[in-house]
């Protein structure tokens, strides 16, 4: 059982709706998921409207305004926007044509020309689009995505000059009460990389709901998005899906994925409640889907303790991992790992309210080795782990994206 935050209503700040992941119906979505229709396209401001440059002039700024300002400056050329395209007809006599669906934000993170995105924001594109910030448009294609995860890898082609790259952070290093800028593209081209700004208000983050399992023909919670997410209370916006969280030092620590509007009954309402999938996620698969490096996977399953399970299991120990299984000969196995241990550190690093073990784990690659401290019986061990690669490949995105 997973920290969950309440009965609540969903929004993903996104272009498409997206389904949900590991065979799970969405059960009555339109009640207890608000999914976002996609940001409507209008016409932009004139560039010169549009973007007003960030230089000097403005009167004397404190010194956590200037951090601000040089963070902007360094990260804010690097985001696009994306469009989501789809063939349509005016009519059925008309020629069909691509036109804009949606929209939603990214942002460049390799010299390459590679663009991370949300999963949601191209699903279904029959062709992507990006909107530089000086007005230049790209065309853009599908290296992979998970819809489990909510990212997505899109390539520009080759001779694109790219205005800038942001550096990934550790997500792994941040704590609550940092300061944070989200940027992105709220309700489409009008309002294109906007900046708003926050703090982390939470890690390890859960946001559940609902849904009818097909495989056991149960209604049973499912996770949104299948990692622990950052929460901040930094606004987020329609359209500003796949967008980057970034930090004073201007580095991407997480992507902006989904907002909670309302309690899930249709009760009171909810503010300030943003979620963004951690930067180490983005890298560990991007890592995997570009450069074929293997994400780092145990070969085990765990169950995250917080004081529920705890009491329910009889454990003394609220923080930490407990293992329920272990892959014959796996990672966790070669390793002396048994079902029943607790995993309470990985390489020094102990998990707590604020870091489950997956959030470590995500920083580590195939191949990589590390040292799991674990509880058993009353004992601690320190057993050191070399981890494997995963074990499953994302779909393929539906449309007819390359």
């Amino acid at each position: 059982m997973r920290k969950l935050l309440g009965w609540l209503t969903v929004t993903l700040a996104l272009v498409g709706s997206g389904a949900a992941a590991g065979g799970l119906a969405g059960l009555a979505a339109a009640r207890w998921y608000d999914r976002t229709p996609r940001a409507p396209v209008v016409p932009a401001t004139p560039r010169s409207e549009a973007i007003s440059t960030l230089a000097g002039g403005g009167g004397a700024v404190s010194g956590e305004d200037e951090a601000v300002l040089e963070a902007v400056r360094a990260t804010r050329p690097a985001v696009v926007t994306v469009m989501n395209l789809q063939r349509v007809r005016a009519n059925p006599f008309a020629p069909v044509q691509l036109r804009a669906a949606g929209s939603g934000s990214g942002v460049i993170f390799d010299a390459r020309g590679y663009v991370a995105t949300n999963a949601h924001v191209v699903e279904e594109a029959q062709a992507i689009e990006v909107v530089f910030i000086d007005g230049r448009r790209a065309p853009a294609e599908v290296v992979q995505w998970d819809p489990a995860y909510d990212i997505a890898v899109l390539r520009l082609p080759p001779d694109t000059a790219l205005p800038r790259v942001a550096s990934l952070a550790d997500s792994a290093h941040l704590e609550p009460g940092m300061r944070v800028l989200a940027i992105g593209s709220p309700l489409g081209t009008e309002y294109q990389n906007t900046v708003t700004t926050g703090i982390i208000a939470g890690l390890n983050r859960r946001v559940k709901d609902l849904g009818f399992d097909t495989r056991t023909w149960t209604v049973r919670e499912f996770d949104v998005v299948d990692v622990p997410l950052i929460q901040t209370d930094a606004a987020i916006n329609t359209g500003n899906s796949g967008g980057p969280l970034i930090n004073l030092n201007g580095e991407v620590v997480g992507l902006n994925t989904l907002i909670v509007r309302r309690d899930r009954t249709g009760g009171g309402l909810v503010e300030g409640l943003g979620f963004a999938v951690p930067s180490n996620v983005v890298r560990a698969l991007a890592a995997e889907w570009i450069d074929g490096i293997g994400r780092a996977d145990l070969g085990a399953t765990f169950e995250p303790l917080d004081p529920m399970t705890a009491r329910e299991s009889g454990l003394a120990r609220a923080t930490g991992a407990l293992v329920t299984a272990v892959a014959p000969d796996g990672p966790a196995a070669r390793a002396g790992v048994a079902p029943g241990d607790i995993v309470v550190a990985v390489d020094g690093v102990p998990l707590d309210l604020d870091r489950a073990l997956e959030d470590l784990v995500w920083g580590y690659h195939e191949g990589a080795r590390a040292t799991l401290t674990v509880e058993r019986y009353g004992r601690t061990l320190d057993l050191a782990v070399t981890f494997g690669g995963p074990t499953t490949a994302p779909s393929p995105p539906s449309g007819d994206t390359p």
